[in-house]
């Protein structure tokens, strides 16, 4: 059996970058497997925050931090970037959007 590890990602691009640059961060990492959108227990599909990115896998947190840079890289070259990967066994969130899976099939 696979195990599929559970990873939030989180970039911030320095410099107050224009919104079409994050439009393009987000094509990128969603051409690399990550999501803008969580799933609950309940079958219930959440966005998460600006510039936060939600990854299920076979991979590690390696990986996963090395897809966001290659992501980033691509989308915003000219921009410092920091970015975060948490791997999580469970995760609790609050105050986020619920939408419809429509909603995560457009990204």
């Amino acid at each position: 059996m696979t195990v599929m590890a559970r990873f939030t990602t989180r970039i911030q691009l320095d410099g107050n970058p224009p919104e079409s640059v994050y439009e393009r961060l987000h094509a990128e990492m969603r051409g690399r497997g990550f999501l803008r959108f969580i799933k609950n227990g309940q079958g219930q599909w959440f966005k998460l925050p600006h510039a936060e990115y939600n990854r299920v896998g076979s991979v590690t947190s390696k990986q996963v931090l090395n897809e966001a840079i290659a992501a980033a890289e691509a989308a915003a070259p000219t921009f410092k970037r920091k970015i975060v990967v948490t791997e999580a066994e469970k995760r609790s969130w609050d105050g986020l959007e619920r939408v419809t899976p429509e909603a995560v099939t457009r990204g």
